[in-house]
C-alpha cells in the first residue's frame, strides 16, 4: 500500500507514515480518555469550572492538530518538500 499520493515506493518508504499515524492515534486516544475521565469525575463531585472547559477545548484543538498531521503525511507535496530540504542540508 502506498500511503503518500502519487509517490514512488522510495518516497513512501522514507515518509515514516506508520510512525506518525501510530503516535497520533495512541496519544489522541489517551487524551480523550484522560480528559473525559476528568470531566466525568469533576461533574460528579463539584461541577464543572472554567479550567474543565479549557481542558476540553484544548483536547479538541489537539485532535484537530493530530488529524491535520495525519492528513499531511498523505500529501505528496509536503513529503517532497521535506525530502528536498533534507537533500539541501547535506550539500
Amino acid at each position: 500500500m502506498v500511503w503518500v499520493d502519487n509517490a514512488t515506493p522510495e518516497v513512501d518508504a522514507q515518509s515514516e507514515w506508520r510512525t506518525i499515524v501510530t503516535i497520533c492515534s495512541v496519544l489522541s486516544a489517551f487524551s480523550i480518555t484522560i480528559v473525559c475521565s476528568r470531566l466525568w469525575i469533576r461533574h460528579k463531585n463539584h461541577g464543572l469550572a472554567a479550567d474543565d472547559w479549557m481542558s476540553a477545548l484544548s483536547m479538541v484543538f489537539a485532535l484537530i492538530y493530530s488529524a491535520m498531521t495525519i492528513a499531511r503525511t498523505c500529501n505528496i507535496l509536503s513529503c517532497a518538500w521535506t525530502l528536498r530540504l533534507a537533500s539541501l542540508a547535506f550539500m
